[in-house]
């Protein structure tokens, strides 16, 4: 490896790791909110189970009558209140290990910084040391093209590891509608079976396996979320395809989820809702993948800018 590639892989490197900074302060900040709603959730959801147990032996007034039109249809949404409390539950836990597992990583990459930053700011030194030396007499023009390139590679780095989680939730919806779909074709889905479907002899429930993405999906979205601030800051690019409430997702895709078992007794509004949030981490993807041709056509026309200010110099001198 030459010295200008080394230079420009510690100049992608050196800015991952300021991002991982960034992300590490969000994140220990997104962890200690996770840890608070925890502890609130375990008490709605303790409220809940005890609503859910005395309705069974309330007896039911004539105005309960009169708005519910049956105790059991009001006893169905106990049910529904207390499932959807525990899918909560369930979420902020896994939420937490998700974080916890992501600060490690991130604590880990962060460590690096100090050798990371020595061992820039010396190829740094002696770049300008040889521009000083070989180009004097247009140093100050080499010095602001080097300026421009460093700034290009850096936020070609930002651009790419926005990519890279874009493509995993994207992957991870394309997961959940497939599991979903499937889980709408078996027969027996509804409210009496939710345990249904088996990919082959072994494998967890369709349903069960949505779920564990689910927590993946909205700790990705939520990451691509941090990715796009890091893309966007202190450009003069207009923002599009911003998801909105990424921590949100689970919440709403529990509802409606729940609202299709129990209710209609079919997946209609949770796969829609998870198509709709496929189209749009797609359409963040292709406006990212266009922001890094762009900025690759800048670098080379800086490569290119770069020599020819060399071979216009030194036929000069």
């Amino acid at each position: 490896m030459d010295s200008t590639e080394e230079l420009e892989n510690l100049i992608a490197e050196h800015r991952s790791i300021l991002l991982a900074k960034n992300h590490l302060q969000r994140l220990e900040s997104r962890l200690r909110l996770e840890k608070e709603n925890l502890l609130k959730l375990e008490d709605i959801l303790e409220k809940e189970y005890q609503d859910l147990e005395r309705f069974k032996d309330t007896p039911v007034n004539k105005l309960f009558h009169k708005i519910l039109k049956s105790r059991e249809e009001q006893y169905e949404i106990e049910k529904q209140e207390y499932l959807h409390a525990v899918l909560q539950f369930k979420d902020a836990e896994n939420m937490i290990q998700l974080l916890e597992f992501e600060k490690g990583v991130l604590v880990e990459k962060t460590s690096k910084e100090k050798v990371i930053k020595q061992q820039l700011s010396s190829l740094i030194s002696q770049r300008d040391f040889l521009v000083n030396e070989k180009y004097h007499g247009f140093k100050d023009t080499m010095t602001g093209l080097h300026l421009q390139m460093d700034q290009k590679l850096s936020y070609k780095r930002e651009i790419h590891e926005a990519l890279i989680v874009a493509l995993k939730a994207k992957d991870t919806f394309i997961k959940m509608i497939h599991l979903l779909g499937m889980a709408q074709a078996d027969e027996g889905w509804g409210m009496k079976n939710f345990h249904v479907g088996r990919l082959n002899e072994g494998q967890k429930p369709y349903i069960d396996q949505v779920f564990k993405l689910s927590y993946q999906a909205k700790q990705l979205l939520m990451e691509l979320e941090d990715e796009m601030d890091d893309v966007y800051e202190h450009k003069s690019i207009k923002r599009i395809n911003r998801i909105d409430e990424f921590k949100h997702f689970t919440e709403v895709y529990y509802e409606r989820l729940i609202s299709d078992w129990i209710v209609k007794n079919r997946i209609i509004s949770a796969l829609n809702y998870l198509n709709g949030k496929a189209d749009s981490v797609t359409r963040i993807v292709e406006t990212l993948k266009i922001q890094l041709k762009m900025t690759e056509k800048s670098i080379a026309y800086l490569n290119e800018r770069k020599q020819s200010v060399i071979d216009e110099n030194t036929r000069k001198y």
